[in-house]
């Protein structure tokens, strides 16, 4: 079976777990994505070494290098470790594969449009001070 698009999910409870699921369906739903299987891990604080699906994702994506990206709802779904999610997201990129973090993705989302702000509004302060000196210029 071919996984081109997956979702990894780690999470408490039922609750938990269907609130993931539906985040990842609905954004990815909007990009025109259709996730083709989901791993699910059912206790969010177990070492790595004892996540069934987050070692059966990345073993599928090593030897059948099939999986093109990785959905989840944010990094620590992976682990608390920050040097342990950098680990999972080298490793997924060595096999081709890409991770999407939903809420990492909105944050940068974020800061982009923060930037764009800051920079539109200087050009204009910009454009305003030289037209002013322009019309400042004229009148002498």
């Amino acid at each position: 079976m071919k996984l081109n698009y997956v979702g990894y999910i780690n999470g408490k409870d039922i609750d938990e777990i269907e609130n993931q699921k539906k985040k990842i369906i609905d954004y990815t739903s909007s990009l025109g994505i259709k996730i083709d299987h989901f791993y699910i891990d059912n206790d969010c604080s177990s070492p790595i070494s004892d996540r069934r699906e987050l070692n059966q994702m990345l073993k599928d994506a090593k030897t059948k290098k099939n999986i093109k990206e990785v959905f989840s709802v944010n990094n620590s779904i992976l682990s608390n470790d920050i040097y342990e999610v950098n680990d999972i997201i080298q490793k997924l990129c060595r096999y081709n594969a890409i991770f999407t973090s939903l809420l990492e993705n909105e944050h940068l989302k974020n800061n982009i449009v923060i930037e764009l702000e800051l920079y539109f509004k200087r050009e204009e302060k910009e454009r305003r001070k030289l037209r002013e000196n322009f019309l400042k210029s004229k009148l002498i």
